[in-house]
């Protein structure tokens, strides 16, 4: 059911080019609501099973207009754009407890595909201003903004969205990093022995296709837009990366069938990120994906361990999935980075223990967990940034 509080529509284009006053030079969506936003196509949706509950409201940022949305959530109109291109997101928000923010990718059909960026919109009592970059799935054609509420009324204004260029994206992300506690991971100094392809690939300026296959905790990782800052250290380096996730899907599912073809391999990688924390513990199943990337060409294989979800959370879910004991359950988690890394050695390619480096940051900071995630499981912009730091540093230069 779809509750808006307002009726009155003024049949006047979205784009028009009066209202938040940031303009880039490749402006495609900019909205300050002070005309009707179902007019312009935007709209108010519900979740499944749930209510949409929002309004066209006043008491906006410079004018009269916000968007305001208490259940379920306000969409965007479709705005068309080139696969693997670079977005920035700018909005104003106010609320009382946070929000959620998201990009959702369209295929050619103009459905959405299952990686996405999700994001927090936080909760000042005054008006903020947010900036998010986001990188266009390989297999979209474009992309809607979504604005929704997660516990408490969320009020939205001044929306720009505008394509961004690998600079943009460098920029913003130490913008959000310019707030954290530093990262101090280091990368051990043998690293890189088994990502020849890659090394040369970034040495040499070529280009450089990263498949990035998991979860949505590897969907965070892939938002970090890491791709960028490691790039710094590499001059000239063209490095293109595919976000191919499942939501809680791990190796379990990928080693079956033709999925390591349709998911990855199809993509034309030269190198393939395993990562996230669904692959059920079986190391098996993470080296039966291995072979057959290696079984298909000479792409490198990165695997990383799973970060961000606490390991508390992870044990009473996983138990509650497998029928196994929490106690049972969290001894397998505990020793998962050390099997993971067994069969990394036995298959000779790369490892990087992504959550004793992640643990190792939280615990330093003078930060809660909480402050660093959107939720109990995944990662917001803070968060992402953490994730993309130390992976950049381990894709860094030795020496």
């Amino acid at each position: 059911m779809v509750r808006l509080w307002t009726a009155m529509v003024l049949a006047i284009p979205l784009l028009a080019s009066a209202g938040c006053g940031w303009f880039g030079d490749e402006t495609a969506l900019e909205a300050d609501f002070e005309t009707d936003p179902l007019a312009a196509g935007w709209t108010l949706e519900s979740r499944p099973f749930g209510s949409a509950v929002g309004q066209w409201a006043e008491g906006g940022v410079a004018g009269s207009r916000c968007l305001s949305v208490a259940e379920g959530y306000w969409q965007s109109p479709a705005v068309s754009a080139e696969p693997l291109s670079y977005w920035r997101v700018r909005f104003r928000s106010q609320a009382t407890e946070e929000g959620r923010f998201s990009a959702v990718f369209l295929d050619a059909a103009g459905e959405p595909l299952p990686a996405a960026c999700y994001d927090s919109i936080y909760a000042p009592t005054h008006w903020e201003a947010t900036e998010i970059c986001v990188r266009v799935h390989a297999e979209a054609t474009g992309l809607r903004l979504r604005f929704e509420a997660a516990g408490a009324a969320v009020a939205v204004d001044d929306v720009l969205l505008e394509r961004a260029e690998a600079a943009d994206v460098s920029a913003w992300a130490d913008a959000v990093y310019a707030g954290l506690p530093p990262v101090a991971y280091e990368p051990p100094a043998d690293r890189h022995a088994y990502l020849p392809r890659t090394m040369a690939a970034l040495a040499s300026g070529g280009p450089l296709r990263v498949v990035v296959l998991g979860d949505s905790i590897a969907n965070d990782l892939s938002d970090s837009l890491f791709e960028a800052l490691a790039a710094r250290r590499w001059p000239g380096a063209r490095m293109e990366v595919v976000t191919s996730v499942r939501s809680g899907t791990g190796c379990e599912f990928y080693r079956e069938g033709d999925r390591m073809r349709e998911y990855a391999l199809r993509f034309g990688p030269d190198l393939v990120m395993i990562a996230g924390i669904s692959h059920g513990c079986d190391a098996e199943a993470v080296r039966d994906c291995i072979r057959q990337v290696r079984a298909a060409g000479d792409a490198d294989v990165w695997v990383l361990s799973g970060a961000v979800t606490p390991l508390e959370w992870m044990q009473g879910a996983m138990a509650e999935r497998s029928g196994l004991s929490p106690a049972v359950m969290g001894d397998l988690l505990r020793a998962w980075p050390e099997r993971l890394a067994a069969v990394c050695r036995d298959e000779r390619v790369e490892y990087l223990d992504l959550r004793s480096a992640w643990e190792a940051y939280v615990a330093s900071s003078p930060r809660p967990r909480a402050w660093y995630q959107r939720d109990a499981v995944h990662a917001n912009a803070r968060g992402k940034q953490v994730l993309g730091r130390i992976v950049s540093a381990y894709m860094a230069p030795r020496g």
